[in-house]
């Protein structure tokens, strides 16, 4: 498991092993069908090509496990509708669907950068074809997203941050009572309070999937004039490789295609291992956080914990954790100059890094009471099914 998803399953399913449960995840697997226990969770992973696949494969894995062990309640991400089939053979199971970005919602933001020759082409190539489709153009019929419909199908809806919510009642027609904000768990506040330093390195780090989802094109645009007005600075670029705009070329390539000329001040790091990544944290002052959309976000909060001055897109579910100018700084997604902007203020200013820095790590270490909240969560549904 990797991504935003990852991180919270591995977050939560830590938390409430710790509370002596018996959780079970079940993942996808390209290479095949299998159990083992992580951390005292039982992973099951099952061999599938796609989440489509993996919606039908993972109903005989989860129905043997069932009839050993009566499961109580089964949570699963809205995006691909993962336990769909599960729901529709046991309607009885509570079922949770935990909001963190809809398949529709993702790819909608992926296409924001699209070349405009390449929507056309599509276009035209569908006329070609007989049909008559819109393509990028194409207006969202949510009653007819799979996503949504499975949505509907949850005993409890949970959202972490306000701002998913309120994007489930706008584009779903969700009502409000149906939802409710329960923040992400975070348990890992040793592993990144090991990267606190005083925020004197002259190193800014982004990392993430290398996407168009994660603000990169934007990020690149900004850097690209920082790292020239700031020739003793360097970047860190922590990620697995992803597409670019076009789908075409991978985004690591075009970013350094943009960057040519500044490769000394540019390093890229891919295949990490998530405990790795205090590491480099460590080695950094400033973090980017450029996502053009994030339901929450656990590089946020890493990042406070490790008590680094942070930039991060204004408009999303990071501004549900930062406060502007206390606790890190916000920019528009879509504006490479509020980026260069907030972050040549950071570089020129090292107290104010500290300052942000110590706010956000001490925002960080409250996430105990949240984690609290949540283990009362899951205990009282228990109870309930009981």
């Amino acid at each position: 498991m990797s991504g935003g998803i990852g991180t919270y399953t591995k977050q939560v399913t830590s938390l409430l092993a710790m509370e002596k449960a018996d959780v079970h995840v079940f993942a996808g697997s390209h290479l095949q069908t299998s159990c083992r226990t992580e951390n005292n969770v039982a992973v099951h992973r099952v061999q599938c090509t796609d989440p489509q696949d993996f919606q039908k494969n993972v109903l005989p894995v989860f129905e043997h496990e069932h009839i050993l062990s009566a499961f109580q309640i089964i949570e699963s991400a809205e995006i691909h509708a993962n336990a769909l089939e599960i729901k529709t053979r046991i309607p009885e199971l509570l079922l949770i669907v935990r909001l963190h970005a809809s398949n529709w919602l993702v790819e909608s933001f992926k296409k924001k950068y699209v070349p405009f020759q390449n929507k056309l082409r599509f276009f035209f190539g569908a006329l070609r074809r007989g049909r008559w489709d819109l393509g990028y153009w194409r207006s969202y019929d949510f009653e007819h997203d799979t996503d949504y419909h499975f949505v509907n199908m949850a005993d409890i809806i949970t959202a972490p941050t306000v701002h998913m919510k309120n994007w489930a009642i706008q584009q779903w027609k969700l009502a409000a009572n149906r939802i409710k904000v329960l923040e992400n768990p975070f348990v890992e506040n040793k592993l990144f309070n090991a990267a606190c330093t005083k925020n004197e390195e002259q190193t800014i780090i982004f990392y993430g999937r290398l996407n168009v989802l994660k603000g990169l094109i934007t990020a690149t645009k900004a850097m690209k004039q920082i790292l020239k007005n700031n020739p003793g600075w360097n970047w860190l670029v922590v990620g697995d490789d992803g597409n670019a705009a076009d789908g075409r070329s991978s985004m690591k390539a075009w970013m350094k295609q943009e960057l040519k000329g500044l490769e000394a001040q540019i390093f890229f790091y891919d295949n990490i291992a998530h405990d790795q990544l205090p590491l480099y944290l460590k080695k950094s002052s400033i973090v980017l956080i450029p996502s053009l959309f994030e339901s929450y976000s656990y590089v946020t909060i890493e990042a406070m914990c490790a008590g680094k001055a942070l930039v991060g897109s204004s408009g999303t579910g990071v501004a549900s954790l930062v406060q502007h100018n206390v606790s890190g700084l916000l920019a528009s997604p879509y504006k490479a100059d509020e980026w260069r902007n907030a972050i040549q203020h950071l570089i020129n200013d090292k107290g104010l890094r500290q300052k942000l820095g110590k706010a956000g790590h001490r925002y960080a270490l409250q996430k105990v009471g949240v984690n609290k909240e949540i283990i009362s969560f899951y205990k009282g549904l228990v109870k309930h099914t009981t």
